[in-house]
């Protein structure tokens, strides 16, 4: 505790109208008691009572107390919004005491019985001779100027993260859009190259269609010829016109012939053209890929794999105007492979996992190995 007091004679506290001053504490529960003494700290007149009790607790046994003597003027004390310019800093290894020094040596505070010992022989100042000049001091302004920097780098970062959390959302939404976007042309690709299938499909049955009706209208032709002919000849032979009969028969032998050679030929065109869809077994090794869509930095390059192309919607995604991004094609174009004459070769399909890797699908050569296969539920 620092108790200040001076030789002077006792200052007089009296209001200018010789109105006795009395301790502000005691005035809250309406008691009158002459001042004794002063507390810097809490800003207030104590009586002695008040004062001797201010020195014990521990929150205000280290207030800075003046005696009557010493203590301010009511018209010089401070006014309850500006506290009063003293030291309330504590030393460290003395915690009851002030630290009213500062050791330019080890950068520490510390109170007098300090520097009577451990910095006897330190650079020290004396904080309030000290502080009169730091308010214009360099220091000070170098103090202010690093903490406005880094509030303003702070700042910056703020901004910088909050546009950057923008970018990833942005990044998010036109990553899904363009994966969506790429998935439709696929399937539009495939829808096209279904319909080129159908279309052979039709053209197959069609053909096998016509082929048909033309077998059944040529039978349907040569059985009525053979029955007329048949009943020509009962009717020779139910009137015993045996004569006319024999004639007719030997004149009908030409005609029998024709008539076999016809209903042979019908027979062996009595036949359709077989096909079973089949696919080229790279598209569901490709579908059945794990990785068939990664992420990946585009700026690393090494990570460019030659086997992926990026996924970039072509037109009418909305992007934020500081997230750069590339105009890409659509799915390029798969250079058809011949279709096999029929009957297609017939190629046990291959059963495949949903571990195989991109990389683990060996690209055979169409001399060496099919690569159509028959068109199968592979999900089981």
């Amino acid at each position: 505790m620092e108790v200040l007091t001076n030789s002077t004679e006792d200052l007089d506290i009296s209001s200018t109208d010789d109105e006795t001053f009395y301790c502000e504490i005691c005035s809250e529960t309406g008691e009158e008691f002459i001042v004794h003494g002063y507390c810097t700290n809490c800003n207030e007149y104590m009586c002695k009572n008040c004062f001797d009790y201010h020195r014990k607790p521990k929150p205000t046994r280290n207030h800075i107390l003046l005696l009557r003597n010493a203590m301010p003027k009511p018209t010089e004390r401070p006014t309850s919004s500006v506290s009063p310019d003293v030291c309330n800093e504590l030393c460290k290894k003395h915690p009851a005491e002030i630290a009213a020094f500062y050791c330019v040596t080890h950068d520490d505070f510390f109170c007098n019985s300090c520097a009577a010992t451990t910095h006897k022989t330190c650079e020290f100042l004396y904080i309030p001779d000290a502080a009169k000049d730091f308010a214009e001091s360099a220091e000070l302004e170098k103090t202010f100027s690093d903490l406005n920097e880094i509030s303003k780098v702070c700042e910056e970062n703020v901004d910088r993260s909050e546009k950057n959390s923008a970018k990833s959302d942005n990044m998010l939404a036109v990553a899904k859009k363009n994966v969506e976007t790429y998935i439709e042309n696929v399937q539009q690709i495939l829808s096209e190259k279904a319909e080129k299938a159908f279309a052979k499909m039709d053209e197959i049955n069609n053909d096998n269609k016509d082929n048909m009706s033309n077998v059944s209208d040529t039978c349907k032709t040569t059985k009525s010829k053979s029955e007329e002919l048949k009943q020509s000849l009962q009717k020779l032979l139910d009137k015993k016109q045996f004569c006319q009969l024999y004639t007719a028969s030997k004149k009908a032998t030409n005609a029998i012939r024709e008539l076999e050679v016809t209903v042979t030929n019908a027979g062996n065109e009595n036949k359709i053209q077989h096909y079973k869809c089949q696919c080229d077994k790279r598209l569901f090794q490709i579908a059945t890929n794990s990785s068939i869509f990664i992420c990946i930095d585009p700026n690393d390059k090494k990570r460019l794999f030659p086997l992926y192309q990026s996924v970039i919607v072509s037109e009418g995604s909305k992007v934020d105007s500081d997230v750069p991004v590339e105009q890409a094609p659509d799915v390029p174009q798969v250079q058809d492979v011949p279709e096999p004459n029929f009957p297609p070769p017939v190629v046990p399909p291959r059963k495949f996992t949903m571990s195989e890797s991109l990389v683990d699908i060996p690209i055979a050569n169409v001399e060496e190995e099919p690569i159509y296969e028959f068109i199968e539920d592979k999900r089981n």
